[in-house]
């Protein structure tokens, strides 16, 4: 599924529990992400995110148990916590930047694969 370049904002819970999405391409105009927007997406495998993309609240991506490949761009300089807990299939995980939320913890990591 790819969200268009219309689009400037993904509400919260917008495709929670969605089980058949595997790929979410996050178009250039968005600028944030709500909390748990793609969260229990059990097929989720890729995510791909553009660099117009500056907030991603908290749990965001989480419970995507199958996620292999997802970069969080440096261009996100605002998270809220937990953004991307429970990627048992994350390969190579990694953290990006100093992403981390209003506590000094780190938000996520980013995988590929």
């Amino acid at each position: 599924m790819t969200i268009p370049d219309n689009v400037t904002s993904v509400p919260d819970y917008a495709f929670a529990n969605c089980a058949h999405l595997s790929t979410v391409i996050i178009g250039n105009s968005v600028t944030s992400i709500g909390a748990g927007a793609f969260q229990r997406l059990v097929s989720l495998t890729t995510v791909v995110i553009s660099d117009s993309v500056t907030f991603i609240d908290s749990y965001a991506f989480s419970w995507c148990t199958n996620l292999v490949s997802i970069v969080f761009p440096n261009s996100v300089t605002q998270t809220g916590t937990l953004i991307h807990p429970q990627a048992a299939r994350c390969q190579q995980p990694r953290c990006l930047g100093n992403h981390q939320d209003a506590r000094g913890r780190a938000c996520f990591v980013s995988c590929a694969p």
